[in-house]
């Protein structure tokens, strides 16, 4: 059960980069196929090179991805009444 919420966690903080390359080795195929490859040949070159692309960028990136909010600290304000200098 925590195998899986933490590959959800992972897919939602690095989601974007996984669908960037995957579209980027998408391209990369089609541009091959266009060019005269077979798209066999095209999946086998460029498949790889797009994994190892973005584990490279998944590892690059430090932290989660995700900001956090910042928290206001509200100030605790003080009761005059009982100030004896306080007039």
């Amino acid at each position: 059960m925590f195998y899986l919420y933490s590959l959800d966690l992972s897919f939602k903080t690095h989601g974007k980069a996984l669908a960037t390359d995957a579209l980027r080795t998408g391209v990369n195929v089609a541009e091959d196929v266009l060019g005269g490859r077979t798209l066999k040949e095209s999946v086998k070159r460029r498949v790889p090179e797009g994994i190892k692309r973005s584990a490279q960028s998944l590892v690059a990136q430090s932290g989660s991805g995700v900001r956090s909010k910042r928290r206001k600290r509200r100030r605790k304000l003080r009761s005059h009444s009982k100030d004896i200098f306080f007039a």
